[in-house]
């Protein structure tokens, strides 16, 4: 079904797939009875040379304004923000110096969509945006009318351009465009005309052939690939190149189906090759000129490669807690039991909480694994084919009167409207199902929330905990497998009971789309280049300035206030997504919901330590009133000062280093691309992450555009720090400014004072000196 190649590979006039082995022996890895054999030498090519002939590397190289093409600096085409992170990013480029949108900015409406939480402070958020696009020529697009990442396909995608997003699905490779989901912070950086720093990344074939069986969707290709490379970290960071004879096997709504859960693979981008196909969809929402064919060239060499055939992908399931936890939906069904059992075990783990019971094997009737919501929306799942799709299954059937619901999200009004036009739409709620409008809530747990220790299936994105609303301080727990479309109906029609599409009657749905632009042209504001600098914007009680941050210190000391041993903590731990995404425009209020649902405690012990720092600053302003001071910071600075010498006075270290809180988690970061799991820590006096390795690179670079630390530390086998452990580093500000990688550091425990190596790798100049100015708004207001 797939198979990994670990190795450099090269792309033959888009046939071959090749590799040389030991001792130069050229490998066929696909093409062999198409060709009858290797059509050129490639054991004398130059892999730097032919690493040029990727889609990829020519794209990059367009938007890349350094001189060096190993270390890049990107500017792009676009870019897109929703409503739960378009307030911070304009605050935060306001406060910057902004005066105008110099590329096309994209504020959708698709999360923050419902009034359910803080009566007015959604809506008030809306109006700020709109009040931002008309002061600095932005694109607003109004609630209900599409999923962001609908609307970039729909209106701002172009093949050869890249857009960057502040949502980690920001993906558009299927047509041709390169999109990055990154942090808030990121955008800002473009928005005042600077640009997006990385090395140069590898780039991964996922090479297709074949052709999906009847009942096999977008999302059992996506589960299968995120199955096979997440927990190996395969593509983690790099960027993947869809090529092979299987693309044109593929719709485009399929291969977007695809593409767009490439972020679960962890990697940085994806891109496509192109065909008529896609010519045709830029020609139906009249854009053709946004198509060229994008192929690599005759000899083109990847880092490595996934090969992908289609017609052995089954129908798939991804069981709580993540898109890589997959098993085929008839593997399943027959072990259902001990796949269960083996699920709940680690669940229950994960969650970590004994006060909540987390069970799937009560969901087994006879035998058999009945669901209680089936759930179809988003970017992933509203597309016009998985619906159309949906409604020919359904047609003339019913998802019954009983406990098992279902509802479906048109992904954009214009595929809404089309729905109606066909009939599908009729077909879908004559069956039971309600159709409701364009919103991520179901993505992110404020839409659809299922009853407490109820299972929903969802074609949507992330399964992780709690990410579909329920609240465990509240002894809540329900939870969320991934599935495709097709069978999720299949489902439905079935009585809840779980069942692969591929064992119903499928007919594939032939139904054409056209497109309706008026719907936008009625709705959509559309400003860009045409800023009304004089208008004000419109604040509503709840949007509220980022407090100020200081600079790096001279020392830090750092006390613990977490502790994650988790394999992996996703940001939706570190900042939970669902109602409390409403307080994203006030950074006080958000940050008091950090960790609360991994470690309700964290916010507390944060906030004491943060008390420490701000009676710090009040001495270092009046330093003759030093008896003042409370006996806790006395305390803590003469610790120091008996464990670590070069003080010989509490007050010097009152006056040289500055005291914050600080995260370990073994590898942070993984999923949304919200930069409110950074700021919150910020907000609540954090200073620093440590890990072994972060998950992803925009969490990363969360940590780093607010000014905290992006410690790693080397991989041990016992956990090296406790919650209220004290972490000193002498010379932090000298040895960023020297560029120095390590620091040493002393821990300070119930185990007494130990040495430890923390490392700052890889941090760029502009990264440095960012942490040194306090935070990215430090950064340029200097």
């Amino acid at each position: 079904m797939l198979q990994l190649i670990d190795n450099g590979v090269f792309f033959i006039k888009q046939k071959v797939l090749a590799e040389i082995g030991e001792n130069g022996v050229v490998n066929l890895l696909s093409g062999k009875g198409e060709t009858g054999g290797l059509p050129v030498d490639i054991s004398s090519i130059e892999h730097d040379h032919a690493r040029k002939n990727t889609i990829a590397y020519q794209i990059l190289m367009k938007h890349n304004s350094s001189n060096d093409p190993k270390q890049l600096k990107i500017r792009f085409d676009a870019l897109a923000s929703h409503d739960i992170t378009y307030v911070g990013i304009v605050q935060t480029a306001r406060a910057s110096g902004l005066k105008e949108f110099p590329v096309p900015y994209v504020l959708t409406n698709c999360h923050n969509s419902l009034c359910a939480v803080g009566g007015t402070i959604n809506e008030d958020d809306h109006v700020f945006g709109l009040s931002a696009a008309q002061k600095y020529g932005g694109i607003y697009v109004p609630a209900h009318l599409a999923v962001i990442h609908q609307y970039m396909r729909e209106m701002m995608s172009a093949c050869g351009n890249m857009i960057l997003g502040s949502d980690s699905h920001t993906r558009y490779g299927a047509l041709g465009t390169m999109a990055i989901g990154e942090g808030g912070p990121e955008l800002v950086k473009q928005l005042l005309e600077k640009t997006y720093d990385l090395a140069y990344p590898e780039i991964i074939a996922v090479y297709l052939e074949g052709k999906p069986k009847p009942g096999v969707g977008p999302q059992d290709v996506a589960l299968a690939i995120i199955g096979a490379v997440f927990k190996n970290s395969f593509v983690n960071n790099k960027v993947l190149e869809f090529v092979g004879p299987g693309i044109k096997n593929l719709s485009v709504d399929y291969r977007n189906g695809i593409d767009v859960m490439t972020t679960e693979t962890t990697c940085l981008s994806s891109i496509w090759a192109t065909d008529d196909k896609v010519k045709e969809y830029y020609q139906i929402h009249g854009r053709p000129e946004g198509y060229s064919e994008l192929n690599p060239g005759e000899i083109a060499y990847y880092d490595g490669a996934i090969m992908i055939n289609l017609d052995q992908i089954e129908p798939m399931i991804a069981l709580p807690f993540h898109p890589s936890n997959v098993y085929t939906i008839a593997e399943l069904n027959r072990n259902a039991c001990d796949i269960l059992r083996a699920v709940e075990k680690e669940g229950q783990k994960q969650i970590d909480n004994p006060e909540i019971r987390f069970a799937l094997m009560d969901k087994l009737v006879d035998g058999r694994l009945k669901v209680d919501q089936g759930i179809v929306a988003g970017c992933a799942g509203g597309t016009f084919e998985n619906l159309c799709e949906i409604a020919s299954l359904v047609d003339s059937r019913s998802i019954g009167n009983g406990e098992f619901t279902m509802s479906a999200y048109p992904a954009s009004q214009p595929i809404y409207m089309e729905l109606i036009k066909n009939g599908a739409a009729a077909q879908m709620m004559a069956a039971g199902i309600t159709i409701k409008t364009a919103f991520c809530g179901p993505c992110f747990g404020a839409g659809d929330v299922p009853a407490n220790g109820a299972l929903s299936i969802r074609h949507t994105t992330r399964n992780f905990p709690n990410r579909e609303g329920s609240k465990p301080g509240d002894g809540q727990i329900s939870s969320v497998a991934l599935m495709d479309a097709r069978s999720i109906a299949a489902t439905a029609i079935n009585g809840g009971y779980l069942t692969s599409a591929a064992e119903m009657a499928m007919k594939t749905s032939a139904a054409a789309y056209t497109f309706n632009k008026e719907i936008y042209t009625n709705r959509v504001y559309s400003g860009f280049k045409q800023p009304s600098s004089q208008d004000e914007l419109k604040f509503g009680p709840n949007i509220a300035d980022w407090p100020q941050m200081i600079a790096m210190p001279q020392h830090l000391l750092l006390k613990v206030a977490a502790v994650i041993t988790d394999p992996v903590t996703t940001t939706d731990e570190l900042i939970p997504s669902g109602e409390t995404s409403s307080y994203r425009s006030n950074p006080l209020k958000l940050a008091e919901f950090t960790l609360s649902r991994k470690d309700p405690g964290y916010v507390d012990r944060a906030k004491a330590t943060d008390l420490l720092e701000q009676e710090r600053r009040n001495f270092m302003r009046e330093p003759g009133k030093d008896g003042e001071i409370s006996d806790t910071l006395k305390d803590m600075c003469k610790q120091v000062m008996s464990e670590i010498s070069g003080f010989t006075d509490y007050t010097d270290v009152l006056k040289t280093t500055g005291i914050g809180s600080v995260v370990y988690a073994v590898k942070p970061g993984d999923g949304s691309a919200r930069e409110q799991a950074a700021s919150c820590q910020k907000v609540l006096g954090g200073w620093a992450n440590i890990a072994v390795e972060y998950a992803t690179k925009r969490y990363r670079s969360n940590l780093v555009n607010w000014g905290l630390l992006p410690f790693t530390i080397n991989n041990t086998a016992e956990t090296p720090f406790a919650v209220g452990d004290l972490i000193f580093i002498p010379d932090i500000r000298e040895k960023l400014e020297k560029g120095e990688e390590l620091m040493e550091a002393q821990i300070i425990g119930d185990q007494g004072v130990r040495n430890m190596e923390l490392f700052l790798r890889k941090l760029t100049a502009d990264e440095r000196e960012i942490i040194l100015k306090g935070c990215l708004i430090n950064y340029y207001s200097n």
